[in-house]
């Protein structure tokens, strides 16, 4: 499921390079997705080269989904994140995009994050990580929350999507600050159930995978009546689709408190480090990838 570490250094040397390469990044204001994040062609020569897991986090437009991978990129900065450690990445530039625009090194302001541009391609970020004496890359799909919305509307917005069948995490995201909002919360649920079914029901979406139900923002939850709320909203998606296995995660990335450390971040990796890899087999069923060749991991086109 992953390559031997053969040597330590090698990630350390790596966390060293990763400073000035980002202060070398000039930030451009325009969406992330230009030139930036990693294409299609890019993540498939990833996965046919190294044995790698594909995390796809599905939510709407604003829901916290990028500010997740930003604020994580840059806990590793920091150091290791429990017993993970970071060992390099191919979207340094995405990434240094992500933390100038949402402020988070000098964690000054609740700076907008620049946005998914919908598309009929999909994009993503790569990290590679150390745990337990293995490296694994892992590639974060970042897809606009515009596109999860008209595929909940409609199955001819689903194509774009059957990359999803090949993640070994999926996670399912909802805005907590909307969730903590009566005139917002059941729009914010119901998108996000619309196109989860919309995905299931066309094969998109296999329940086999691993999955996490995730709020974010929840630094909003001021009132002790959102909780009854949010265990409602998780409960539904919970009974309504048959998960292999599926948990709820509370996260606030950018807490309001500036005394708070990055709620829930490593709970969400724990998750995503402790998910079993799959691969998407000639039949379409998905299987285990132990012992199996890395030519498997470039079947990753959207037939």
């Amino acid at each position: 499921m992953s390559t031997d570490l053969t040597a330590s250094a090698e990630g350390e040397a790596t966390r060293a390079e990763v400073e000035p390469r980002l202060q070398s990044v000039e930030i451009a204001k325009t969406p992330i997705s230009d030139d930036l994040t990693l294409d299609r062609n890019a993540i498939d020569a990833i996965m046919a080269k190294n044995q790698t897991k594909l995390v796809v986090l599905i939510g709407g437009s604003r829901a916290g989904k990028t500010s997740l991978l930003a604020v994580l990129f840059h806990k590793f900065l920091k150091g290791a994140v429990e017993s993970v450690a970071f060992a390099g990445s191919e979207s340094l530039p995405a990434f240094a995009r992500m933390l100038a625009a949402i402020s988070v090194q000098n964690r000054i302001s609740r700076a907008s994050m620049p946005r998914t541009t919908p598309s009929g391609d999909y994009f993503g970020v790569h990290l590679k990580l150390a745990h337990k004496n293995r490296l694994t890359d892992y590639i974060f799909i970042d897809i606009s929350g515009e596109m999860y919305r008209d595929a909940g509307r409609h199955a001819s917005f689903i194509p774009p999507l059957k990359f999803i069948r090949r993640a070994d995490f999926v996670g399912l995201v909802l805005d907590g600050s909307k969730i903590c909002n009566p005139a917002k919360r059941e729009s914010e649920f119901q998108q996000l159930f619309a196109v989860t079914k919309r995905l299931v029901d066309t094969n998109t979406l296999q329940p086999s995978a691993e999955a996490a139900i995730v709020f974010t923002k929840i630094d909003t939850w001021d009132d002790d009546s959102v909780e009854p709320m949010a265990a409602h909203y998780s409960d539904k998606l919970v009974v309504s689709f048959p998960w292999r296995h599926i948990r709820r995660i509370d996260t606030a990335a950018l807490p309001r408190n500036k005394e708070i450390d990055d709620t829930g971040l490593s709970a969400l990796l724990a998750t995503i480090i402790e998910a079993p890899a799959f691969c998407i087999s000639s039949k379409g069923t998905r299987v285990g990838v132990s012992g199996l060749p890395t030519s498997w991991y470039a079947r990753f086109g959207t037939e």
